[in-house]
């Protein structure tokens, strides 16, 4: 994409935020756009928010399993930031109108200490970056009206609604993080 389209884009997507309109998703408006181009929009966005005021509060991974990835039809995983507003506490009451299409999934939050960057960047970095892990779930949510494909996704911050951090903070030397298993019940059902 041109970088006015590119710009055109982002004005609309921070518009549907900020007015709580949905628009028509990037992949169909710009069938040709790539994954740089819509992380190109990302950051276009990501300055706007900052210009009103917002703090970047963390950096998400999304897609990462593969259900995730057949539905949005990627093959690779998608990155966000993450905004002062998006954080919710522990037990509070969200209203569903606050929200376009609100997914919930469980995951693990990890707050880290230290800077992390580059392209060599491996799991012992990670462990000596992190100060300690919590239990979350992020509220998935597209300023998109259909169902967000890769594009979409990265473009909408992959598709990032609202973070509810869990107390109970784990220092990494304590747990076994591929052994942490999570539970999502609704109305006494178990959904995941």
């Amino acid at each position: 994409l041109s970088e006015i389209q590119r710009t055109e884009v982002a004005t609309a997507l921070y518009g549907a935020e900020v007015g709580r309109v949905q628009i028509a998703n990037l992949s169909d408006t710009h069938p040709d756009a790539d994954a740089v181009d819509a992380y190109e929009i990302a950051t276009k966005v990501s300055a706007m928010r900052l210009a009103d005021g917002r703090r970047i509060k963390g950096h998400k991974v999304g897609l990462t399993s593969k259900a995730m990835r057949e539905m949005s039809q990627a093959d690779e995983p998608d990155f966000g930031t993450l905004f002062d507003h998006w954080f919710v506490p522990e037990g509070s009451t969200i209203a569903a109108d606050s929200l376009f299409r609100p997914l919930v999934e469980i995951e693990i939050a990890f707050v880290m200490n230290d800077h992390l960057g580059g392209p060599a960047v491996n799991a012992a970095d990670v462990i000596r970056a992190t100060d300690f892990v919590l239990p979350a779930i992020e509220i998935v949510d597209s300023r998109f009206v259909d169902h967000p494909m890769l594009v979409d996704s990265i473009a909408d911050v992959a598709s990032c609604g609202l973070i509810v951090l869990g107390g109970n903070p784990r220092r990494l030397d304590d747990i076994d993080v591929r052994r942490i298993g999570g539970t999502l019940v609704k109305n006494g059902e178990i959904e995941e």
